[in-house]
């Protein structure tokens, strides 16, 4: 069973997540202890046409999820604090999974598929 199995029978029950890293094609987010802390695209992913925007021009937005589970309301200028503590989070999982460089955008890739030049390799086995 899953890592969050044990909520089916225990909806009432603390969570046991506490820390989520989340990237795709620069658009980026972590969660923490009940906050997250998001990068909002400047434009829409199914845009494929005009100039790629770079990643750190993206906006950065954070949330408290624990009582906001909407993400309703930005608190990224309230408290940068907490922002700044989850942006060096993001750093950090960043790092340790090979998450950088971080991708623009989808490019055409003549059939080659998308793939991070870091990627750790797969491995199949014969037969």
């Amino acid at each position: 069973m899953g890592i969050m199995a044990y909520s089916f029978d225990l909806a009432k029950a603390p969570s046991t997540r506490k820390t989520q890293y989340f990237e795709m094609l620069g658009n980026r987010a972590i969660y923490q202890d009940g906050w997250i802390a998001v990068t909002t695209p400047l434009r829409f992913p199914w845009i494929t046409i005009g100039a790629e925007s770079s990643p750190d021009d993206f906006k950065w937005e954070l949330y408290h999820v624990a009582e906001d589970f909407t993400e309703a309301n930005n608190l990224a200028a309230q408290n940068p604090a907490k922002l700044k503590e989850l942006q060096k989070v993001f750093d950090r999982e960043a790092k340790k999974y090979n998450v950088y460089p971080l991708q623009r955008r989808h490019r055409h890739s003549g059939g080659r598929g998308l793939c991070r030049p870091n990627a750790v390799p797969v491995h199949r086995q014969a037969g």
